[in-house]
């Protein structure tokens, strides 16, 4: 019992010594931010960001980054990286040479509809942070030719090469200046252009007197969009029917700001005046002339 009531009290006297301590609170903070900012630009979006490329680091890149501690974003746009700028960098991997690879894919079957890129179903893009124009990942205004490399797989993909070198150092190192971040580099894609093709059929005497129709023009973003006159087809199911082409190339967008009308002049016989709006151009009417070469927007419409 005696030893029972020795134990309590020294159990006591320690909670109380423990209690007399000042007490300590250890706090950690995690400095990250964005050191670098990969936008993808499309000119036929309205808001002109592109959110048709998912894009994902290599396996290698990924050990990278928990090596150098940096963290991986998506962006609908692109993706970022961050960095604990607050963390160790005295060690010699963060002076090294490197590079972080990551894969993209373009997720949108119509992408090559109304993107201003070769009309074909294989395509491999490569973009490289070693030769950057005006913040641009490729030579030109407008991802092109240049960028394509031969590839025997469907669809558009390709490779974004984000370098960690000397002076661009992606965590900068205990001696450099801090640079202002965070970096930014942008992929810019061009719409398509393409000549709107109306094909129009229905009854027989509505056709037949294809000679009557017009489609209206208007200002439409400071250019006149003028059609040709109507010109008669045959079309795929042996019937008749007209057609009426704009004479200019439009670029290709995925919201439009105005509207076609077909309209009938009072035709011999008749006492009243057809009126129609006309649907507007979408990526899945865009087809490829190979006799022309010339894109078209073919737009069947029933009168």
């Amino acid at each position: 019992m005696r030893n029972e009531s020795n134990k309590r009290n020294r159990k006591k006297e320690q909670e109380y010594t423990f209690m007399q301590q000042p007490q300590q609170t250890y706090r950690y903070s995690l400095a990250y931010e964005t050191l670098l900012d990969v936008s993808v630009l499309h000119e036929y979006f309205a808001t002109g960001r592109c959110s048709d490329l998912d894009i994902r680091p290599s396996p290698q890149t990924v050990q990278k980054l928990r090596a150098y501690g940096l963290l991986f974003k998506a962006k609908n746009d692109g993706f970022m990286l961050a960095g604990n700028l607050g963390s160790d960098r005295t060690s010699l991997v963060f002076r090294s040479s490197d590079f972080f690879d990551f894969n993209f894919r373009v997720t949108n079957p119509q992408f090559i509809r109304y993107t201003e890129l070769p009309y074909v179903s294989s395509q491999y893009h490569v973009f490289d942070t070693d030769q950057v124009w005006n913040d641009r990942m490729h030579p030109e205004a407008f991802v092109g030719q240049s960028t394509i490399l031969e590839s025997d797989t469907d669809g558009i993909k390709g490779l974004i090469r984000i370098r960690h070198r000397p002076g661009h150092y992606l965590l900068p190192v205990e001696e450099e200046a801090r640079p202002s971040f965070p970096r930014q580099y942008f992929i810019h894609f061009m719409n398509r252009k393409a000549f709107i093709k109306y094909i129009f059929y229905g009854p027989v005497e509505a056709v037949e007197n294809f000679d009557f129709y017009f489609i209206e023009n208007f200002d439409f973003n400071s250019n006149e969009h003028i059609f040709t006159s109507p010109n008669q087809v045959n079309l795929r199911n042996g019937e008749l029917g007209f057609e009426i082409t704009s004479k200019v190339e439009i670029d290709m967008k995925d919201r439009w700001d105005d509207y076609w009308v077909i309209k009938n002049r009072k035709s011999e016989g008749t006492s009243f005046e057809y009126r129609k709006t006309l649907p507007l151009p979408r990526p899945e009417n865009i087809v490829f002339n190979p006799s022309s070469l010339r894109y078209y927007a073919e737009i069947f419409v029933k009168l």
